[in-house]
């Protein structure tokens, strides 16, 4: 049953900062909360609007230390009485969270508006709380699995198009400082290939070579990749579609580690993407083609990203699956794709690396046909409105 309260306007302090935080308490400080930034959780209303009561769910989503709740603020303006949801994510030390999405929220409204907008941040005792939009959408995973299952995985061209045009906006509204260096990524990918056990020592060569020529391909010494804030878990059930078919991003806890080359994102999303080969024959290669190529020709549409070729792009992206396939500075990626069918998938990527290319699934009939069928943009990345179900999230 979710908990509610009648309140009258509060003030933001209404709670001290040493009494324990519970039940009444709790949603009077979020009251005060939601009316102290009424202009951002209440909107063009906020004027006029005078709150009535707030309404919390149960706790969902737990993690570890933290878990997320859907707050209903109730509102007269107008003469009427509107309500107005806002998501919830407790946590232990969220600041740094919250200043992180509120600089990328800023510096992408308008450009797709990627991400929910963050609404608010409070401290009480030992409960801290981030407030920001509630998204009402489908994870695009579930909307991609079941198009394909009928065949129908092209009406989602339009999201993954409108996903790579905002992911780019997103990329190219900072400014980078520092820059990775194609020999250090050669010589991290050479060190843990032979570092690998799972690796026989005929494919530690194998794989030694097409990293050699991937690393010339992308330019040597004198390609730089510049370092920019990433989503950095760009997989399609993080990604929510509204209703209206825009994307938004969620779970984004890590938009404060430290920054990586934009490519990071683009191969981690291809993965993701190519990964729901698992499920084959009712996901197949054709439809996992068509959601990259758009995804790709959406991306691209800005022109050449970080002043690299289409030949350039495609050794940077082979450089950057060998770091997700063999856990250079993160998790290697059986380690993170598991479960019984996921064996289908990392063999194909694996057997991939081993034969130079960075499409997994290029060989299969199904991804050529696609391929031949597509866009020019969509063809140089290669080688270089659904309904909502309910779910509501931010981050």
């Amino acid at each position: 049953m979710n908990e509610a309260l009648r309140v009258r306007p509060t003030r933001e302090g209404a709670v001290s900062t040493t009494e324990p935080v519970t039940g009444a308490g709790l949603l009077d400080w979020l009251a005060g909360l939601v009316e102290a930034h009424a202009e951002r959780t209440i909107g063009p209303d906020a004027a006029d609007a005078r709150l009535l009561r707030v309404s919390l769910s149960r706790p969902m989503h737990h993690r570890g230390d933290r878990h997320h709740r859907v707050l209903t603020a109730y509102y007269r303006a107008g003469g009427a009485v509107r309500e107005r949801r806002i998501w919830l994510k407790f946590l232990s030390g969220g600041r740094t969270r919250y200043e992180a999405q509120e600089e990328v929220w800023h510096k992408t409204r308008g450009a797709g508006d990627l991400f929910p907008r963050p609404y608010f941040y409070g401290e009480r005792a030992s409960l801290t709380v981030i407030g920001m939009e509630a998204i009402e959408g489908t994870s695009l995973r579930t909307l991609f699995v079941r198009r394909a299952l009928t065949r129908r995985a092209g009406t989602l061209v339009p999201v993954f198009s409108a996903l790579g045009r905002s992911l780019r906006a997103f990329h190219d509204s900072f400014e980078a400082a520092l820059a990775w260096k194609i020999p250090m990524l050669e010589h991290e990918a050479l060190g843990a290939v032979a570092a690998c056990e799972r690796l026989t020592a005929d494919q530690r060569r194998r794989i030694a070579r097409h990293i050699e020529a991937a690393a010339v391909r992308a330019g040597g010494a004198g390609t730089q990749l510049p370092l920019v804030p990433l989503h950095h878990d760009c997989g399609l059930r993080n990604v929510l579609v509204r209703s209206d078919g825009s994307p938004v991003f969620v779970d984004l806890d890590l938009l404060r580690a430290p920054p990586k080359p934009r490519w990071y994102d683009v191969a981690g999303f291809m993965i993701n993407l190519e990964s729901q080969i698992k499920f084959a024959p009712f996901v197949g290669a054709g439809s996992i083609a068509t959601g990259w190529h758009s995804f790709w020709d959406g991306y691209m549409g800005a022109g050449p990203a970080d002043g690299l070729a289409p030949e350039q792009v495609s050794a940077v992206l082979y450089l950057m699956k060998i770091r997700y396939l063999l856990g250079i500075r993160r998790r290697p990626i059986r380690l993170v794709y598991e479960g019984a069918l996921a064996p289908r998938y990392i063999g194909a990527l694996e057997r991939s690396l081993l034969s130079g290319e960075h499409l997994a699934l290029r060989g299969r009939r199904r991804w050529r046909a696609s391929e031949w069928r597509a866009p020019r943009s969509a063809r140089a990345g290669s080688v270089s409105a659904p309904g909502a179900n309910g779910r509501r999230s931010g981050g």
